[in-house]
């Protein structure tokens, strides 16, 4: 083997391991882009995307609205939040920041990762109530699941399942 192939073959090498990392990362962190479902149909609602900052808090903002008909009204990218409180009453749903100050937390997985994402709180747009929640990484990173709650107490709320995607713009169906 000559020197030029033993370089382009390390080359290579190092280029697959860290396409495999950078995967894995993904996988095992909640960062990235999510569909949303609505309960009864079962269609793509919105697309959330989970950010971390520096000090390791998890957030997420609703960067796609679906055009589909949702309790007999077809909802739009420029509806609001009518029944918000607070700072986000009439703010465009669409930008709004749903998913607050989540922190990993309760362990860690056999790979040393997180094995949920807790201690923030859950907008729903839709009622306008705002829920202590997590979030816990399932099929291998590919799907969400975010609890809401209410009282402090896990039993007592609801639980969504959200879907990975890489492109916000070509958001799945079910």
């Amino acid at each position: 083997m000559t020197r030029q192939h033993f370089r382009f073959l390390m080359t290579l090498l190092v280029g697959i391991f860290l396409s495999f990392s950078s995967f894995a990362a993904a996988e095992n962190d909640p960062t990235g882009f999510w569909n949303t479902f609505d309960h009864a149909s079962g269609k793509v609602l919105s697309v959330v995307e989970i950010t971390r900052n520096a000090q390791g808090v998890y957030t997420g903002k609703i960067v796609k609205i679906m055009p589909i008909t949702v309790d007999g009204r077809l909802q739009r990218a420029t509806d609001v939040c009518e029944a918000c409180k607070d700072a986000n009453k009439n703010k465009p749903i669409l930008g709004l920041q749903i998913i607050n100050n989540m922190v990993a937390s309760a362990g860690t997985t056999n790979a040393g990762t997180p094995k949920e994402w807790a201690e923030g709180t859950v907008l729903d747009p839709k009622s306008g109530r705002i829920y202590s929640g997590y979030l816990q990484l399932l099929d291998n990173g590919q799907k969400l699941k975010l609890h809401g709650y209410v009282l402090g107490i896990r039993l007592l709320g609801r639980t969504e399942y959200w879907t990975r995607t890489t492109d916000p713009s070509q958001a799945a169906t079910k």
